[in-house]
């Protein structure tokens, strides 16, 4: 009720895979589950004018890699989570196989910006205070990819 009387800044969602959608539907596999409530929070974005941010779990397909880069396929139960979102956005440690508790490089990469550039940006992490800090060349350059024209030619 507090929100429809007043505007909200941020809905933040912590995560994904533990909301319930609607269970009328018994026969319904989780991933149209996550389906369902993705186009859910992407139409409450729409209706209260404000930024919903959802944490969302990773499939371990990624484990299997040898590049442990994030990818947007890597999203869990649903292809729903890529199309709904506005902005992706993942962090991974430089060294995924490193399990350290201390400094370590992680990098911030904008997997998709529906208005914006991609990009990938590399903070360092200082667990001794538990934040991140801005780190030297911290912009990475990120090749985008070229859409090629019904012709073959690239647009």
């Amino acid at each position: 009720l507090y929100a429809l009387e007043n505007r909200l800044d941020l809905i933040f969602i912590d995560y994904l895979q533990l909301m319930r959608g609607d269970t009328t539907r018994a026969s319904d596999s989780k991933q149209n589950e996550i389906s369902d409530i993705s186009r859910m929070m992407k139409i409450l974005a729409k209706e209260m004018n404000c930024p919903v941010l959802v944490l969302s779990q990773m499939s371990r397909s990624i484990e299997t890699r040898e590049d442990k880069t994030p990818k947007l396929s890597d999203l869990r139960e649903s292809g729903a989570i890529e199309q709904d979102a506005d902005i992706v956005l993942f962090l991974s440690r430089e060294n995924e196989n490193e399990k350290s508790t201390g400094n370590y490089t992680v990098f911030l990469d904008i997997a998709k910006h529906r208005n914006g550039q991609l990009a990938t940006i590399r903070y360092n992490w200082q667990g001794e205070y538990v934040r991140f800090s801005e780190s030297d060349n911290q912009y990475i350059n990120r090749e985008l990819p070229v859409k090629k024209s019904k012709g073959g030619q690239p647009s």
